[in-house]
């Protein structure tokens, strides 16, 4: 009995053609059985067999213990536990590939991102090199044959902020601690022009910056609310050549430059800044009238194009601009009513060069002193001349007196009643 067991098992298990239905039938009730039946039978042996634990170690065992095996359930029983076995130890390739993927996926974004990040440095360097090596190409035309070459100036396309294209654009002519403090008119006009280059569609350039950090920082210095009128200085927005006080602008090659400054009787009150001199092409200046102190700026004995100097009626002290009367285009010059000291002779320092047309000086009223300049008597033009209520000593020099002689201006000479002088009209002579 042994012998056959072993001998059908095997042949099952082998893959063996020798076990058939029939034989299979006949372990579950012989062929009259229905396959229903057949069919519970099996599931009922399946169990048993499991349930037994039976392996093919303890079927000679249960043999001998009188235990009856069926066969086919346990060779089906066997190989069913082999294939589930294989089942569950084999990974199933979709759960590798979900395994594998997160690892690939990390390692892939790690390298775009890098990748990335190198072109954005590669291109930032190349954009700013580019920019600070950019200039305009030579404008070449043909003119009567021959090949001329116009350098043009390179558009204007400043790489840094607002604030640091400004702060380098003014740092020449204000310190910069002064700029950037603001509480101060100037650092107030910066932080201004500041924003209005932020707010720009296009880069200003640097001669209207210049030009409006002039006119600014004068108006912060001067008590802008006191002024009675102050259309287009509030905000400065609009161009600045349409601002109250300023005369029609005058094209140059820089720009539309400002030429004529009139805020006489407009309420200024404070001192005069040395940014005012940021306004070269300045042909008359007038703030006559006001209540402005403090010191004339010296740079403005270094004027080129002034023709009309009128402070009179103001609070000014100190010294005058050396100088400004060596300035060729000056035709007159209003200083009376004020506070200035020293000597008229530093006037005519610096240069030997004297203003030709030069018709009248006013410097009635001030607390001048030493001597009448003989300079005076070589300014072929002068008309008048006022030197009353001040601390002259000696008298009119005769070159003076001979002007009206020698170029027949008919001059009027007015100096105070202790000036020696046979051609002025004597004042306060009580």
């Amino acid at each position: 009995m042994m012998r056959r067991f072993r001998s059908e098992k095997s042949n099952y298990t082998n893959g063996s053609d020798d076990f058939d239905g029939d034989d299979a039938s006949s372990h579950y009730g012989g062929s009259c059985v229905s396959e229903e039946t057949r069919e519970i039978y099996y599931q009922r042996n399946v169990q048993e067999v499991r349930n037994k634990n039976v392996t093919e170690e303890s079927i000679p065992e249960a043999e001998l213990a009188g235990e009856e095996i069926d066969l086919e359930t346990f060779a089906q029983v066997a190989l069913a536990d082999k294939v589930e076995e294989v089942v569950d130890n084999e990974e199933p390739e979709e759960e590798a590939s979900k395994r594998r993927s997160p690892l690939g996926l990390k390692l892939c974004s790690i390298a775009f991102v890098v990748v990335c990040c190198l072109l954005a440095v590669f291109l930032a360097v190349y954009l700013t090199v580019w920019k600070d090596d950019d200039t305009s190409a030579p404008d070449i035309t043909e003119k009567s044959g021959v090949t001329e070459v116009e350098v043009v100036a390179p558009t204007l396309s400043p790489s840094k902020s607002p604030y640091g294209y400004i702060l380098d654009i003014l740092g020449d002519y204000t310190d910069e601690d002064v700029l950037t403090d603001d509480t101060t008119p100037q650092g107030q006009a910066f932080l201004q022009l500041v924003m209005e280059e932020d707010a720009a569609s296009n880069p200003t350039s640097a001669f209207r910056i210049t030009q409006r950090y002039a006119l600014a920082t004068l108006h912060l210095s001067t008590e802008p609310d006191s002024w009675v009128t102050s259309f287009g200085w509030n905000g400065f927005t609009a161009n600045e050549c349409t601002w109250y006080g300023l005369g029609p602008c005058e094209e140059t090659s820089d720009g539309m430059a400002v030429t004529e400054l009139f805020l006489s009787s407009n309420g200024l009150s404070g001192a005069i800044p040395e940014e005012i001199c940021l306004l070269e092409n300045l042909e008359r200046l007038s703030l006559g009238e006001n209540f402005i102190f403090g010191t004339l700026p010296q740079c403005l004995g270094g004027y080129s194009k002034l023709k009309s100097l009128k402070v009179q009626g103001n609070e000014i002290t100190g010294a005058l601009p050396t100088g400004l009367l060596t300035i060729a285009t000056l035709v007159e010059v209003d200083i009376s009513d004020n506070r200035f000291d020293g000597t008229l002779d530093v006037l005519f320092e610096g240069s030997k060069t004297l203003p030709a047309g030069l018709k009248i000086f006013n410097a009635n009223e001030n607390w001048l002193t030493g001597t009448i300049p003989v300079a005076f008597g070589f300014l072929p033009s002068l008309q008048s001349l006022k030197l009353q209520d001040n601390q002259f000593k000696a008298g009119m020099p005769v070159s003076v007196c001979n002007l009206n002689t020698a170029f027949g201006t008919n001059g009027q000479f007015i100096v105070d009643c202790v000036i020696d002088c046979s051609c002025c009209v004597h004042m306060n002579c009580s």
